[in-house]
Parts: structure tokens; sequence; C-alpha cells
């Protein structure tokens, strides 16, 4: 009777403060910051122009380090939800990593966006890539099932960074690069 009632206790405690949070988030002592490196350009998602603006829509670029760091626009620290998926926060924002208008369509564009209580559009599964070395993840997107990958399979600076229909190619591999 007595474990049932601090059973009863601590499962209200985690309830009250998973609803306090509005996101439901399990934060994770030592959460990874990573780059996230395309495995077909060797270039890095990052804002345009390190912008800190809101739906601002994510490009790849080339990395840049500042005393053996990525630049705080080039890295993105994972947050472990409890539903085992992820938010990807910006490293010189904080925004989160999300698709445009919560589209589920191929071609969306990423973006940096602020918290949205519940979005999927927000959340990310990352996988290790089965087609590809075992260093390389795809980023896929929870609310539409669809991967990571650059505009046009392009190797450019400034090329977009979108979500596809998953196929396993190098476009859409993305090497997580410790910070």
């Amino acid at each position: 009777m007595r474990a049932t009632r601090l059973f009863a206790a601590v499962l209200t405690g985690v309830l009250t403060i998973l609803a306090g949070t509005g996101a439901g988030l399990a934060r994770t002592p030592g959460d990874g910051r990573y780059g996230f490196q395309n495995y077909k350009s060797g270039l890095f998602i990052q804002p345009p122009g390190d912008t800190t603006a809101s739906y601002a829509r994510l490009v790849q670029d080339v990395i840049v380090r500042s005393g053996g760091d990525l630049k705080s626009s080039q890295n993105w620290r994972e947050q472990r939800l409890v539903s085992g998926n992820y938010h990807l926060l910006a490293g010189n924002s904080s925004l989160r990593m999300g698709i445009d208008f919560a589209s589920t369509a191929a071609g969306a564009s990423a973006i940096q966006a602020p918290a949205g209580l519940g979005a999927l559009n927000q959340q990310w599964i990352i996988l290790r890539s089965l087609n590809l070395p075992a260093d390389i993840y795809e980023i896929r997107n929870v609310n539409s099932g669809k991967c990571l990958g650059i505009d046009r399979a392009s190797t450019s600076v400034g090329a977009a960074v979108m979500q596809f229909t998953c196929d396993g190619s190098v476009n859409q591999g993305w090497r997580k690069v410790d910070l």
C-alpha cells in the first residue's frame, strides 16, 4: 500500500513537471552538441549569414572553427525527448530546427523556429544510415517521415537544406561532428 502511494506521488510529480514544460522534455545531462556535415558535399547545416532570426531557412556552408569549436551557428544541440525523438537547437539562437509550415511535401525547407508546443515538425529521429558508412546518419522528420538532404544534391555553399523521401542516398547522409 505504501509503495503504491509512493509510486502515485512520484508519477503525479513527473506528470506535473512535464505539463509545466509544455514540451514533455526529458533533459539529459550531457546532451550532445554537434555539427551536421552533409556526407556528399562535406558542408555544414547553418542559418544563412549566421542569422538568429526566427523562420530563417537553413543552408549548407563551409566549416568555420574558432578555438577548435565550430562557430555557434554551425553547432546544434540534441535534446532527447521522452519519446526518444530529438529537438535540434541552433547553437547561436537556441531556436529549433523544423520544417517550414509543418509541410509533409518533398522539397519543403528546413528552418529554425521558436518552440512550438508539441510541434512534430520540430522533432527528429536520428538513425544510422543502412546504405552508407557506420558514422553516417539520416535525420528524419517525425511529422513528415522524410529525410534531410540538400536541394538538387548540390555541393555549393548556400544550397538549401530540405526534406525528401528517404532513399539512403549520400545527399541524405549526415556526419555528426563532435564539438
